[in-house]
């Protein structure tokens, strides 16, 4: 998984709260379309680091942890995927 994806998060969420979650997260960093959208949550976008705050903070609204957002170890501090 992308190092920068935030597909790991978006696997946690509830059914009933991706269409919530999309809507905001694209409000709060300016996403205009679906595919914009999508090519950030594979992790084709490098985020900058407000917009990671951002990011994160949303997931944890919803019930994720920061911890279990992103596509690497977030306790490994290496960013490296693990096999």
């Amino acid at each position: 998984m992308n190092k920068h994806s935030f597909n790991k998060g978006w696997g946690m969420l509830s059914v009933k709260d991706t269409a919530a979650f999309t809507e905001e997260l694209k409000r709060m960093l300016g996403i205009k379309s679906q595919n914009a959208f999508f090519a950030r949550r594979r992790g084709e976008v490098k985020h900058l680091y407000a917009e990671v705050i951002i990011i994160e903070g949303v997931f944890r609204k919803y019930g994720v942890p920061k911890t279990k957002v992103w596509g690497y170890d977030y306790e490994d501090k290496t960013y490296e995927k693990r096999s």
